[in-house]
């Protein structure tokens, strides 16, 4: 078994294509991997959803025009439709993740947080889904879980699964991350950003290697 810890966050385009890549390459892998998921918010003070598309968001975050924003959003655009992604940037409601990445805590803690993941990641990117609207998020629990949910108060606020999304946060910063999608093997061995299913596959490959070596010395 391979433990690979992945930093996300659900906002994060690159993370939804490099748990694509990632997921292919487990399927190709001769082996088990658990996939553990870690919360890390882009920006810890976004707001609510504003009104405001996500190509003004981009421009005014890299001080290019909306255009050059559109540009780089069609570029990843491409690069979704070969991982099977349909991006939707003019749907897009850019808001605040953590009651999000609260909920992907408490589901991981049922067993369900790589289902929550497509479902909240293929909404968000592809429907225009409001990720922060606490209704939603619930409805989207239900689908997975039949326990009285009482209005979300077991899961979202610091107190709760919301806790949890500080402890992987601070557990990030001791690591030194910076930025996601990270991912970190057997708690040795990283990769950065969203590589090809082929990189992540050698990386399996050969963490299995060191592992088999480590046992039989």
């Amino acid at each position: 078994m391979i433990n690979v810890e992945v930093f996300l966050d659900i906002l994060c385009p690159w993370c939804f294509v490099g748990r694509r890549r990632l997921k292919s390459a487990i399927e190709r892998f001769d082996g088990d991997v658990n996939v553990i998921y870690r919360a890390f918010e882009l920006d810890a003070h976004a707001s609510i959803y504003s009104g405001h598309k996500i190509d003004e968001l981009l421009a005014r975050k890299y001080r290019v025009s909306i255009d050059q924003a559109r540009e780089m959003n069609l570029r990843l655009s491409n690069i979704g439709v070969a991982e099977g992604i349909d991006f939707d940037f003019d749907a897009m409601k850019s808001t605040n993740s953590f009651d999000a990445l609260s909920v992907m805590k408490f589901l991981q803690s049922k067993g369900y947080a790589d289902q929550y993941l497509d479902e909240i990641m293929n909404g968000y990117f592809e429907s225009g889904a409001l990720i922060s609207d606490r209704e939603y998020l619930l409805k989207v629990v239900d689908s997975f879980v039949d326990e009285e949910l009482d209005g979300g108060r077991g899961i979202f606020g610091e107190d709760n699964y919301g806790a949890q999304v500080r402890t992987d946060e601070a557990y990030a910063q001791e690591l030194g991350v910076t930025g996601v999608p990270f991912y970190l093997f057997e708690s040795k061995y990283v990769i950065t950003g969203a590589q090809e299913a082929e990189t992540f596959l050698s990386a399996l490959k050969r963490v299995a290697e060191l592992k088999a070596e480590t046992s039989s010395n």
